[in-house]
């Protein structure tokens, strides 16, 4: 299945940041979102404008002494195969600037 991926470290403590990613995933364009709070894991679904089916997203949160990783995940459905538009990276990008965004109000 494509994918693509994005690893980010934040300074800040594994609880703000898990808040952080569920006020992000609290928007448009998030759909469908389930936390497993022992993995920490939460797994979406991003609403593309232009298409008629959404792209899953696995967001993986790892405490690093006194920071915070953070992986992001975002898959084509298996028959998409190609991402002539780059929608993944796009994605993944998006979902970033908004965690950051709120991670630093």
């Amino acid at each position: 299945m494509p994918e693509g991926s994005k690893e980010v470290i934040f300074r800040n403590d594994i609880a703000s940041v898990v808040a952080a990613i569920r006020a992000v995933l609290a928007t448009h364009p998030y759909r469908d979102t389930r936390e497993d709070g022992e993995r920490a894991t939460f797994e979406t679904n991003i609403e593309i404008p232009w298409s008629l089916v959404n792209m899953p997203l696995t967001i993986t949160v790892i405490a690093q002494g006194g920071q915070t990783v953070v992986n992001a995940i975002v898959r084509s459905r298996w028959w998409a195969g190609i991402d002539p538009y780059g929608s993944r990276d796009t994605s993944i990008r998006k979902f970033f600037a908004a965690l950051s965004q709120r991670i630093n109000q």
